[in-house]
């Protein structure tokens, strides 16, 4: 029994990232990240949220999402970052915040070079302003008249400036671009 537990301890040696080798796993390192200051964590959680393994990715980007409701402000910084994929992730962990400053720092990366940050920056918007949006569609129901015709005021303004863009990007010829 003795000989046993030996040979799996000494193999356990071997593999990378046992608890026995003295080198935490991804995952104690994304679970230790996660428990310290937001801060620091953020940029190490994002570097693990672009790792080739895709379990170390999905657990990063949930830790990144656990933590981009409390401690915005590492995200949006991390929006102006060198690799593309860093902002990629930046921006979609934005979109769990609830952040009002994060809707600018989005917009903002609707503007960059990676198509990839784009993209998910405009799915990160929308999932950040759609509940907003619904607020004010569902106020045009409200008993007030008053709150009636400001949310009808509101949205009049957001829908004159969308229906010009979205009726031409619903005429595109190519589909990609008409695909919900």
């Amino acid at each position: 029994m003795k000989t046993t537990a030996a040979l799996i301890a000494s193999c356990l040696l071997l593999v990378p990232g046992t608890a026995q080798s003295g080198e935490p796993s991804p995952v104690q390192r994304i679970e230790a990240l996660e428990r310290g200051t937001p801060a620091e964590s953020v940029p190490h959680l994002l570097a693990f949220a672009v790792d080739p393994k895709p379990s170390t990715r999905e657990l990063a980007r949930r830790a990144l999402a656990r933590l981009a409701p409390k401690a915005p402000a590492p995200f949006r910084e991390a929006l102006t970052a060198s690799d593309p994929a860093i902002r990629r992730e930046a921006a979609a962990a934005l979109a769990a915040s609830r952040d009002l400053p994060a809707v600018f720092s989005l917009a903002a990366a609707l503007g960059d070079r990676s198509t990839e940050v784009k993209e998910r920056a405009a799915w990160a918007l929308s999932r950040l302003l759609a509940p907003v949006l619904s607020d004010l569609v569902n106020e045009l129901d409200a008993p007030d008249p008053r709150t009636q015709r400001a949310a009808a005021r509101t949205l009049h303004r957001f829908w004159g400036e969308v229906v010009t863009p979205l009726t031409r990007a619903l005429a595109d010829p190519s589909a990609a671009v008409r695909r919900r």
